[in-house]
């Protein structure tokens, strides 16, 4: 699988999230995950270690209350009070993706490949959001082949490189029901 993202995404997505070891796609990744995230542990997280995490693992694509960049989507109103919800989108990103998110290949007459999510486009050019960069203009006229995937922009196994006490702070922070804003707002 890996192998095969790699292929479609480029070798700069790769230069940009890191390598794609492993997809944990199956039962017993998702109980693990649920077990780490046990009802004590989530009154026990760090939401300002949250925060920092979510800023550093998700707002370089998502927005939540306000912080982020806009690759992916907003998660403030998305449905992110619920535990499996949450695991789904992150342990199978590709499992279930809006049309807006769905990953673009551009390969261009000049040989020059361009991964990303279209976030404009007219009669004469397109503009590619691309992680890690700024947005694209694309000249219709210079492209050579266009593919939209199955493939999410985000990577997925993005839990494997945190520690389970992270995993735990991160959830409570994509959990919390409002922005930190102060020490006090740190305790659940």
């Amino acid at each position: 699988m890996a192998r095969q993202l790699h292929r479609v995404i480029g070798s700069g997505f790769v230069e940009f999230w890191g390598p794609i070891e492993h997809v944990p796609n199956d039962a017993a990744a998702y109980d693990r995950y649920r077990s780490i995230l046990s009802t004590g542990a989530m009154a026990k997280a760090d939401l300002k270690a949250g925060k920092q995490l979510f800023t550093q693992s998700c707002g370089t694509c998502h927005k939540l209350f306000g912080e982020g960049a806009e690759i992916g989507p907003d998660l403030t109103g998305s449905n992110r009070a619920n535990t499996d919800y949450i695991l789904l989108n992150v342990l199978e990103p590709s499992a279930e993706i809006q049309d807006a998110y769905k990953l673009v290949v551009i390969t261009t007459m000049d040989g020059r490949t361009y991964t990303g999510n279209v976030v404009a486009e007219n009669p004469k050019q397109l503009t590619l959001k691309i992680a890690g960069q700024e947005p694209v203009k694309i000249n219709k006229s210079a492209i050579q082949n266009k593919e939209v995937t199955n493939v999410s922009l985000m990577p997925p196994g993005l839990f494997e490189s945190l520690s389970d006490k992270e995993v735990v702070d991160l959830m409570a922070y994509l959990k919390s029901p409002k922005k930190l804003i102060n020490k006090s707002q740190c305790e659940f």
